[in-house]
């Protein structure tokens, strides 16, 4: 086997950016069945205390279904968990010198990847 050096590349993206990509996202969540994927994991007779259910996303969907918390307010309950959770995963990244942080988005870079 060869012996190779990987180089490791972390995109940093504008907070603008990031927080319009982290708000579609949870709304395409929203949209894609979350509270009806969740319902069934409480119907399966997981309890919602679960570890595994105390997970962005679910804590907001368990929250609607039990009736605690309106729709429109977990959905901006879960874009801000989201975007608490994407600062969290960018200090601790950051904290890798391995990395090399460049500026700019996916996008930009996907198609010298693919390459």
């Amino acid at each position: 086997a060869a012996d190779v050096t990987p180089i490791y590349v972390g995109i940093d993206m504008d907070r603008d950016t990031l927080n319009a990509r982290i708000n579609a996202r949870c709304d395409a969540m929203w949209r894609s069945g979350l509270i009806e994927e969740t319902q069934r994991v409480l119907d399966m007779g997981v309890d919602p205390f679960a570890q595994s259910l105390q997970t962005v996303g679910y804590v907001e969907a368990i929250a609607v279904i039990n009736g605690i918390m309106s729709l429109d307010d977990a959905q901006e309950k879960l874009r801000i968990a989201t975007r608490r959770y994407a600062k969290r995963q960018h200090t601790w990244f950051r904290r890798d010198e391995r990395i090399h942080w460049i500026k700019g988005s996916v996008s930009d870079f996907l198609p010298l990847v693919q390459s």
